[in-house]
């Protein structure tokens, strides 16, 4: 069964350590408004999920079930591959993806980015 949007943002911010406040701060919107949006109650305008999209490092494609893998997949799992679909991007990473379906696996490029760190020193590489 597909998630709701406000299912997908809630969940996408709590698997990302991000607090209502915090998040509603960064993307210019109130703390209410933002639990509208994550109780069903409001449906965001395009602008702030665009914004909410960017901050929860998500394709807005997928906020709108847009992506047909993705559907189904909890939020959880979905802000893991995201997050590695956008470290990914421009380079061979193609060793981590299997990673990325991983309950474990980092849900931020942050977290993509200091696990490749993590990975390189361990296999001996230099930066």
């Amino acid at each position: 069964m597909p998630f709701s949007l406000g299912q997908k943002i809630k969940e996408l911010r709590e698997a990302k350590k991000i607090s209502g406040p915090e998040l509603a701060k960064q993307i210019g919107i109130s703390k209410g408004t933002l639990s509208f949006y994550e109780n069903d109650k409001r449906e965001p305008i395009f602008s702030t999920l665009k914004r909410l999209s960017g901050k929860l490092e998500v394709s807005a494609a997928y906020l709108f079930d847009q992506i047909p893998e993705l559907v189904e997949k909890e939020p959880g799992m979905v802000a893991a591959s995201e997050a590695f679909r956008l470290f990914a991007e421009g380079q061979p990473s193609a060793t981590y993806k299997k990673l990325a379906d991983l309950p474990e696996a980092p849900k931020t490029v942050e977290g993509w980015k200091a696990f490749h760190k993590l990975h390189r020193r361990a296999s001996g590489k230099t930066e």
